[in-house]
């Protein structure tokens, strides 16, 4: 065997040796990242399974729908802004009921319509209200169907009239 045949080996030797490396450590990094993602994962999910939301009373004020929502789970609600709101109900549009079905999104300070902001954080076994500023004001008599849901999970679904 000639040296350049020894050198040629070598070289493909330590190539393949330096692939199997960095392999090795791309799936050490991966099996870390996928371990990692999984315990956040499973964190998430006990926080679903200790979260309740509950709407204890709605009062209308004009446009302003005020919502007392309770948590009767453990774990503090503060990040409305990942918190869906939607509401179903009849508008008076100039004397004649038009539905509205709408996703309201979440304001810090003062609400325009199809927005909602809330008084305070909602702490485990606490109250907060949630006002939203509805576009239309709405049609007496007809039924209604507000569902808050929260970041963390389950949430509540109130039926009525407004």
């Amino acid at each position: 065997m000639g040296f350049s045949q020894v050198i040629g080996l070598s070289l493909i030797a330590f190539v393949v040796l330096s692939v199997a490396v960095i392999y090795g450590a791309t799936a050490l990094r991966d099996q870390q990242l996928y371990s990692q993602a999984q315990q956040e994962r499973q964190g998430l999910y006990e926080e679903q399974l200790s979260t309740q939301l509950q709407v204890r009373s709605v009062a209308l004020s004009g446009t302003s729908l005020r919502v007392v929502v309770s948590d009767n789970g453990s774990t503090t609600l503060y990040q409305y802004s990942h918190f869906s709101v939607v509401l179903q109900y009849y508008g008076n549009v100039s004397g004649v009921p038009v539905m509205s079905i709408a996703y309201y999104s979440y304001v810090r300070g003062e609400a325009s319509p199809y927005q909602w902001n809330a008084t305070s954080i909602l702490e485990p076994d606490g109250v907060t209200t949630i006002t939203l500023e509805l576009p239309y004001p709405p049609y007496p008599g007809e039924p209604a169907v507000l569902t808050v849901d929260s970041n963390y999970g389950p949430g509540a679904v109130w039926r009525g009239t407004l």
